[in-house]
C-alpha cells in the first residue's frame, strides 16, 4: 500500500468522490471535469496505491490518506 504517493489532486478527487457517495458523475460535476477524467484519475489512484476507490473499504483508507495530504498542504 503506497498511500503516501497521493498527490493533492488525487486527494481532492478522493475526498469529493467520497462526499458524492461514490458517484462518478456527481464528482465530475462538482469538480468541473468530464466524468471520464474522474474515471481515469480513480484508475490511476488504484494503480499507484493498490487500493480500489470503487471498493468502500479501500475508499475509507484512501480518504484517511487524502486527509493527511490535505493537512500537509496547509
Amino acid at each position: 500500500m503506497k498511500t503516501k504517493s497521493l498527490s493533492s489532486i488525487d486527494a481532492q478527487t478522493i475526498l469529493m468522490f467520497a462526499d458524492c457517495n461514490m458517484c462518478v458523475s456527481k464528482t465530475a460535476d462538482n469538480l468541473f471535469y468530464h466524468r471520464n477524467t474522474i474515471i481515469a484519475r480513480l484508475q490511476r489512484i488504484h494503480a499507484k496505491t493498490g487500493l480500489n476507490p470503487l471498493s468502500f473499504y479501500d475508499l475509507v483508507e484512501l480518504v484517511a490518506a487524502a486527509k493527511e495530504v490535505e493537512q500537509d498542504d496547509e
